[in-house]
């Protein structure tokens, strides 16, 4: 059994290898009966070689199933022979970012740079020098999920996206407009519901660009998802990092508080990502306070833990609402300003409320509960603040320049 499931985890590759192979040694790959009388030498090249490539055994379940490929084949060639029309097959397994040629750039926080294989290209030969194409995707499942919601919901985004490197990446003279493409189902030997010429959306618009741009905006937040995340958990760290070391070796102001860098990790994720990423990596902080994992809490009452953790440092996360853009000049220096003191006053004003509320009686007599809180929050929040903003000039200005025009986010 776990030879038949290698076998199976592999014949995706079984099928590409004989496919690209075939097209490429016929004089002709229009030629149906040049692709058939070529079929058996080259399935009987593939399939000797497959258990020492592909590193299986040889089972008497893998010498019916070479049968059953050779026949898949056969029949997905006289099918795919049916959808030629005009179209010529030109390129077999075109790659991108692979073997010396440029990958896909796509434009993001930074640039994301994909690479990949594209199955088959054929060209519209009476439009040739316009080089009109079109994408076909093998694929050795069912059809039944490559549908053009799926595209949309950013969860089959290989054609397209192929569409868009058969575009913009392959070897420059061999790339053309894609106008059409589909996945090809080698078991079924059918093409998909789905095509690139029937994609609607009153999102993106109609058709291969409808398509590519659906993909695009897909593929870009799934990978700032992940970016984001991972930024996220680095800022705890550090965050968790700088508030350990001012409880160890506190720097006390003379009324109360200690200074500390605890806020630049979160108002830098805010600053790069923009306001939830911030708001969350903030309030995720907070609870580490709140547990004893970043810090030792204070706990008097559970609605002031509330506001002096978790809420007081989500708020930090409002510096996300400005926007930062460049850093150069006075007017760059005035907007990190800004979004220091947006953020540092959110985080004020939760600490200020909660020590009205739950420590107006460590007030000294002469002095309101009111101003004892505003003070006593005052004298170490504004010098971290001050600080704070001190160190994240030289970083953002760093991000900026290993990402150069990449923007940050104010949503």
């Amino acid at each position: 059994m776990g030879s038949e499931r290698c076998i199976r985890d592999r014949l995706g590759t079984i099928y590409h290898q004989i496919l690209e192979k075939l097209f490429r040694r016929v004089a002709n790959p229009r030629d149906l009966a040049q692709l058939q009388d070529a079929l058996p030498a080259v399935a009987l090249e593939v399939l000797d070689a497959a258990p020492r490539e592909l590193g299986f055994r040889q089972t008497q379940w893998w010498e019916r199933t070479r049968e059953e490929i050779e026949v898949n084949i056969r029949r997905t060639l006289e099918e795919l022979d049916r959808e030629k029309g005009q179209w010529r097959p030109v390129l077999f397994e075109a790659a991108f970012g692979r073997h010396g040629s440029p990958p896909l750039v796509i434009d993001g926080d930074p640039p994301l740079l994909l690479h990949g294989i594209i199955d088959r290209i054929d060209l519209l030969p009476e439009q040739e020098e316009a080089r009109r194409l079109r994408i076909i995707d093998y694929k050795s499942g069912g059809a039944g999920t490559y549908t053009a919601p799926s595209v949309e919901k950013g969860k089959k985004l290989q054609l397209p996206l192929y569409a868009l490197a058969a575009r913009d990446a392959i070897d420059r003279e061999k790339r053309g407009q894609p106008i059409e493409g589909f996945y090809w189902h080698i078991l079924d030997a059918k093409r998909s519901g789905f095509s690139l010429s029937k994609f609607k959306s009153e999102q993106f618009g109609n058709g291969p660009q409808g398509a590519i741009a659906a993909a695009v905006t897909a593929a870009t937040a799934a990978v700032w998802g992940v970016r984001a995340v991972a930024e996220i958990g680095v800022a705890l760290a550090l965050a968790a990092a700088l508030s350990w070391i001012a409880q160890v070796f506190p720097l006390r102001l003379p009324q109360g508080g200690s200074f500390g860098l605890e806020m630049l990790p979160i108002l830098f994720i805010a600053l790069r990502r923009g306001l939830l990423p911030g708001v969350v990596a903030g309030g995720l902080f907070g609870l580490l306070q709140l547990t004893g994992a970043a810090g030792t809490p204070f706990i008097f009452h559970p609605l002031q833990a509330v506001l002096d953790y978790p809420l007081a440092f989500a708020g930090l996360g409002l510096a996300g609402l400005v926007p930062v853009g460049g850093l150069r000049g006075a007017g760059g220096v005035a907007r990190l300003a800004t979004a220091v003191a947006v953020g540092s006053g959110a985080r004020f004003a939760c600490h200020f409320l909660s020590g009205l509320l739950f420590f107006a009686a460590y007030a000294p007599e002469w002095e309101a509960p009111w101003l004892y809180s505003i003070t006593y929050n005052l004298l170490y929040l504004a010098p971290s603040a001050i600080v704070t903003a001190l160190v994240l000039w030289p970083l953002l200005r760093a991000y900026d320049a290993a990402f150069p025009g990449a923007g940050r986010g104010t949503s």
